[in-house]
Formats: C-alpha cells, structure tokens, sequence
C-alpha cells in the first residue's frame, strides 16, 4: 500500500501546484489508478473481475454513456454475471463526499 500511498500524495501535491492543468483530466488518471488497484489488489482483486470504465461499458452495452456519476463498472467474483457500479472520487484528505453525491436513499 505504500507505492499507492506515494501515488496519491504526489497527486495531491501537484494539484495544489496546478501540476495538473485540469480537474477533468486528474479525474480521469484517478479512474485509471482505481481500475489498476481493483485489478492488482489482492483483496480487491478477490472481489472483482474485468473492471473497466463505465463508457466501455456501456458501448459494450450498446447504450448511451452520458455521465450518469457512474465511473467503473465490475464483475462481482463471487456472484457470477452480477456487476458492481463504482465511482471514483479524487478528494482532498478528510474531505466528504456530499449526501447528493452518496448515491443512496437520495
């Protein structure tokens, strides 16, 4: 845990340095670490299986894939043909997740 620990403090950091030119862009290598660590994790990788982002699949899919806050989609290892939906947020340590983000009981 300690390369992504190092990871995540190097992007924090360069956030806050205007390292990266856009919100959207870190966004989207956020998602791309998300997706390696589900993958590479022992303990997320025992649960899930072909992660990938939620455009992917939803092309897949053949449906429209407009933002719907949905940001990976996953197979569940042990639930076979189940998926799991998975959004991603790149926040600022302590930082909260608002209820209208929370996606439950909305």
């Amino acid at each position: 845990m300690a390369a992504l620990d190092t990871i995540l403090n190097d992007w924090c950091r360069k956030a806050v340095e205007g390292g990266f030119s856009r919100a959207r862009s870190m966004g989207a290598a956020f998602e791309k670490l998300c997706i390696a660590f589900l993958t590479h994790d022992p303990v997320q990788s025992g649960q899930f299986r072909n992660v990938r982002p939620y455009a992917d699949w939803a092309h897949e899919q053949d449906i429209e894939a407009r933002d719907t806050g949905i940001d990976l989609v996953a197979e569940l290892n042990d639930e076979p043909g189940c998926l799991a939906a998975i959004q991603c947020k790149f926040l600022e340590p302590g930082g909260a997740i608002p209820k209208r983000e929370g996606g439950i009981n909305q």
